[in-house]
């Protein structure tokens, strides 16, 4: 038999695997970020009329009397008070005394001021028909026109021994220059001198002869003032306080520079005043 002729097949493909799946298909492009939704706040319900913050108050406390430092008391200093005193003595010129018992009271002591001349300089003429008194609140002292006084104010005890005072004040009010040109001048010589911020008198200071205080306010009134720790505003333009510490007495000239109608004028004199401060109650009618 012929010999068949063997035909080899060709060899079967293997099949083409599919690709191993990751799970997630790549893509082929970057997506965008996603931006979430804004949250929105509450929306509030309107009110019916705007609402004002009020401001958180204080807490609430009583004005600050002023001043702040504590007031003289009786065993503090002097605080003269001549609706109290009486004269016992009133013989001022040639030498003689005006005395003004128990103007104030001392450590327990009642205290006199003795108003008398210089000792061998006697400058003092008393006017005629005039007599040197207590007025109201003030020590009235006249004196001619055209003429000044040269005094010395002391204090002493009931027994009449002197005495220093740790503080004292000294007031004169109405110092004003009259119409007809007399001028009151006053010299003295304070630790400490109180005047009003819009005062009228023309006031100069020298270390060895003291102060001179100048009534400049043209006036014929012979009114007597205001008690002296109640001056009003206007009154207050012509006073001046003087404030004397650790002393026993004090050197002051009294002066009515030029003539006048009336032949003399009288100078107020108190003790304290609401021109100056911490020395009695009331308190002074201005903040310093």
């Amino acid at each position: 038999f012929p010999t068949p002729e063997i035909v080899t097949p060709e060899p079967t493909p293997l099949p083409t695997p599919a690709p191993i799946s990751t799970g997630t298909p790549t893509p082929s492009f970057t997506p965008e970020p996603t931006t979430p939704e804004p949250t929105n706040f509450p929306t509030p319900e309107p009110s019916a009329e705007p609402t004002t913050s009020e401001p958180t108050a204080g807490p609430t406390q009583n004005p600050t009397s002023y001043p702040t430092c504590k007031p003289v008391y009786e065993n503090d200093g002097c605080i003269m008070d001549f609706t109290k005193a009486t004269i016992t003595e009133n013989d001022l010129g040639n030498e003689g005394k005006l005395v003004f018992k128990d103007v104030c009271t001392y450590m327990g002591k009642k205290v006199s001021l003795v108003v008398s001349e210089i000792e061998g300089t006697p400058t003092y003429t008393q006017p005629s028909s005039t007599t040197n008194e207590i007025i109201q609140d003030y020590a009235a002292i006249y004196v001619n026109c055209d003429e000044k006084a040269e005094l010395q104010f002391s204090f002493i005890d009931s027994n009449k021994n002197p005495i220093s005072i740790s503080i004292y004040d000294i007031t004169f009010v109405d110092v004003k220059k009259t119409t007809d040109g007399s001028q009151q001048i006053i010299n003295f010589m304070p630790a400490k001198r109180f005047e009003d911020d819009f005062t009228s008198l023309d006031i100069t200071t020298n270390t060895n002869t003291g102060t001179e205080i100048k009534g400049t306010l043209k006036s014929d009134s012979t009114a007597v003032p205001n008690p002296p720790t109640k001056l009003t505003s206007e009154e207050l333009k012509y006073a001046v306080t003087g404030r004397y510490q650790n002393s026993q007495s004090t050197l002051v000239r009294l002066e009515n520079k030029g003539n006048c109608n009336a032949g003399y004028r009288a100078f107020y004199i108190a003790g304290t005043s609401n021109l100056a401060d911490c020395m009695a109650q009331p308190w002074p009618s201005k903040e310093p």
